[in-house]
């Protein structure tokens, strides 16, 4: 952790800018510095290499504003990246169409999009969105339902088969079983 003595620093200022400060503009530059030693720092090298060059004139009031405006608090600011939103609900929209059409009721669907592990979370609050959704599943619903009654007539088709062949219709783990009669 570095150490810094304002009187060396301000030395070293008066040294750069030629002249010293007056009480009110070094007050403002040493409540910084009590709080941000090396910002003051870097600024005075900054305002030093300036009037150096001759692009400022009274470098103790430049410093003083420079080191002012950086200890500004900044504005809160909230920023949403709309393309990843869109991006989430296509992801979600393609979920509904591959796999949440085998769901069987709403809630389901909305806990999978917008619970706690949801890919949705973060826009559970967006009523409009979770409607959305749930009329995608409504549209998409039936085909699942379609493909579960299928399903299910192939399971009874071959359970009838099996009972047919007198067969036992639960398989057998046993490799080296023999298919039993019954």
């Amino acid at each position: 952790m570095s150490e810094y003595v304002w009187t060396e620093l301000r030395a070293v200022a008066i040294e750069r800018f030629r002249n010293v400060p007056d009480a009110t503009l070094e007050q403002r530059v040493i409540d910084v510095f009590r709080e941000h030693p090396a910002l003051v720092q870097e600024a005075i090298e900054h305002v030093a290499r300036r009037f150096e060059s001759g692009q400022v004139r009274s470098p103790w009031i430049v410093l003083a504003k420079h080191v002012s405006e950086a200890m500004r608090p900044l504005e809160e600011v909230t920023a949403t990246d709309e393309r990843e939103r869109a991006k989430q609900i296509a992801r979600a929209e393609a979920w509904i169409r591959v796999a949440g059409q085998h769901f069987d009721r709403e809630e389901e669907i909305l806990e999978e999009l917008f619970g706690e592990f949801g890919r949705l979370k973060t826009w559970a609050e967006d009523g409009p969105l979770k409607v959305r959704m749930i009329a995608l599943w409504g549209e998409v619903r039936p085909k699942g339902e379609s493909i579960q009654a299928q399903a299910e007539e192939r399971a009874s088709a071959r359970h009838k088969l099996l009972a047919d062949l007198a067969l036992d219709p639960e398989p057998s783990l046993d490799p080296d079983a023999e298919p039993a009669l019954a």
